[in-house]
């Protein structure tokens, strides 16, 4: 996980990046009818009569608009409910819907169609109730939910286009309106239960939980006033072939939402952006594999800070290091200009600066703490490589230092254990224990979350990731330059002996008791009461009870006996870890 000091420096410099994005050449079919300021004064005071609106919207059909979409929620039945249904009806409509998630159920007479069946694995939001639209208007028109969610910053970014309700999927606001304008779309899921939606023959670049990157604030809309299509002022050539979006943006009527650029726009604005992305297929994407690509690149830059250091003069190194910083820099502007994709180069360039910083500190006195920094951040980054590829809630890291932290403290009581567990051997074991995994880097995404269990052939593959862990290990070591054995030592010990087992039956080399290092041997533990108690896409989790009777019918056979009595002993702590969510 990356702190949350760097997510949030992420977000603010992918607020710059976007305006830069590449845009599509073909001009936007979307245009605004904005209740601003000068309807209402026009028209009169908010809300505006159903009759009105849907003389609006009727009025948008006569100037040979495509489809209409009117950003507003009709829950509640109304005397002008028919005169709203047919304006509605003179052409392809969506109106908005809005789910909840506050675990009140309803049933809708006339519910939203949904698009597709939700897989059981399924990543989407998952809502509990709908609101229902009055059953003649959703009857005249699409519905499309309107529900929206910003950032920890209070910024809106992302849109859901996407929402599980009852085990079906049903499209948002803007979704409904371009499958209105070009009705050809597909949606699948893959084995991992995420979204793969086309609109239009072209892929949209969707995050796990269907939510689509938008770019209110940096795009510029066609607008016309409401009052101006009321009274047929607008011309047919303005309105026809158009997608109309209809809504508010009226200081008054209180519908503004923050957007990148320290600024709020109208949320209609918001719906007219994801629109246009759709329709235009314009899109500003973080795709899977930048983190990855991202991390890899913090290993390289800071091994190649490192052996610069060492080789090169202060000044020539400080030189590099700028070259550095602005070249990776560079890379991420040249990704979201000519591709649209945003890259990150913060974590390395931070790892390029610190490691520059502790270089041109005293090579004498300053050595060591040199040393620990650089190991803090390769520790770090290949804790991060070790949770990309499982689905890893953010106490998980937290989590299994503190079973260690445990385990290691009451094995230190122990007669037979206490000799080779000094406090810096604990703290090492405590701090390195997350990159247990890190060989499942390069596990296929198949192996890792099937639903089910593994076949022989499987098992085998999966077994590969403990060799691939040391490799990961012994390549990290020979490029950071580092010279601590005993840092390494520890790291290989959990890496690549925590799945043997005290009767031999473990792997990869079927180590026996005492053979087992003592650090394989503690892990083990901590490691299969994590496994035992959180859920995996081929397991549900299991009760702390029966997690612990498991593993203590496994005492001498499985796990050290030693190490499940200091387990047995602390077992209540390891409980209140556990329930932290």
């Amino acid at each position: 996980m990356q702190p949350v000091w760097l997510v949030g420096l992420e977000r603010r410099y992918f607020d710059l990046l976007i305006p830069l994005a590449a845009r599509n050449s073909h001009p936007s079919q979307v245009i605004v009818v904005e209740i601003d300021q000068e309807s209402l004064r026009k028209v009169g005071r908010w809300p505006w009569s159903r009759a009105v609106i849907g003389r609006l919207v009727e009025s948008a059909f006569e100037a040979k608009a495509s489809v209409v979409v009117t950003a507003m929620l009709f829950s509640e039945t109304d005397a002008q409910d028919p005169q709203l249904a047919e304006g509605l009806r003179r052409g392809r409509a969506v109106v908005g819907g809005y789910f909840g998630f506050d675990g009140n159920r309803t049933q809708c007479d006339h519910p939203m169609q949904p698009l597709a069946s939700a897989p059981v694995n399924s990543t989407l939001f998952r809502a509990s109730r709908e609101l229902c639209v009055v059953p003649s208007i959703a009857d005249s028109a699409r519905v499309g939910f309107l529900n929206a969610s910003s950032d920890a910053d209070g910024v809106l970014r992302r849109l859901p286009l996407l929402i599980e309700y009852q085990r079906n999927v049903y499209p948002s606001f803007a979704l409904s309106g371009a499958l209105a304008a070009v009705n050809a779309y597909s949606l699948r899921f893959s084995a991992q239960g995420q979204p793969e939606l086309e609109v239009g023959g072209r892929p949209v670049p969707l995050d796990s939980k269907g939510c689509l990157l938008v770019q209110p604030g940096t795009r510029p809309f066609a607008r016309m006033a409401a009052a101006d299509v009321l009274d047929g002022k607008a011309s047919t050539a303005a309105l026809r072939g158009k997608v109309v979006v209809i809504g508010g943006s009226a200081v008054g009527l209180q519908d503004s939402v923050p957007v990148p650029g320290q600024k709020t726009v109208p949320g209609v604005y918001v719906q007219a952006a994801a629109l246009d992305h759709l329709l235009r297929g314009d899109f500003v994407s973080r795709p899977p594999w930048g983190m990855p690509l991202e991390l890899l690149s913090v290993l390289l830059a800071g091994a190649l800070a490192a052996v610069g250091l060492r080789e090169w003069s202060a000044k020539w190194a400080a030189l590099s290091t700028g070259g550095a910083i602005l070249l990776l820099g560079g890379m991420s502007v040249a990704a979201v200009t000519s591709a649209g994709i945003l890259l990150s180069p913060l974590m390395a360039q931070v790892t390029v600066a610190a490691v520059a910083f502790l270089g041109q500190q005293s090579r004498a006195g300053a050595m060591r703490r040199h040393a620990a920094e650089i190991q803090a951040f390769m520790v770090t980054s290949l804790e991060a490589l070790s949770t990309l590829r499982e689905s890893t809630d953010p106490f998980h890291s937290g989590q299994i230092r503190q079973y260690m932290r445990l385990l290691c403290d009451a094995c230190a009581t122990q007669p037979r254990l206490k000799r080779d567990l000094t406090p810096e051997t604990i703290e090492l074991m405590v701090q390195l224990s997350p990159i247990r995994d890190v060989g499942k880097a390069g596990i296929p995404d198949r192996i890792l979350n099937k639903a089910g269990a593994l076949g022989a052939d499987e098992l085998e593959l999966m077994k590969q990731h403990v060799q691939l862990g040391l490799q990961i290990l012994e390549q990290a070591r020979k490029r950071s330059g580092l010279r601590d054995e005993r840092l390494f030592q520890v790291a290989r010990d959990l890496v690549y002996s925590h799945h043997e087992r005290w009767d031999g039956s473990g792997y990869p080399r079927k180590l026996r008791g005492d053979e087992i290092p003592l650090a394989g041997r503690i892990l083990a533990v901590a490691d299969v009461y994590d496994a035992l108690v959180h859920e995996r896409p081929y397991k549900p989790s299991v009760p702390h009870a029966q997690a612990v009777a498991m593993i203590v019918a496994g005492r001498g056979t499985l796990f050290d006996p030693e190490v499940v009595d200091a387990f047995v002993a602390t077992e209540q702590a390891w409980q209140g870890v556990a329930a932290i969510e």
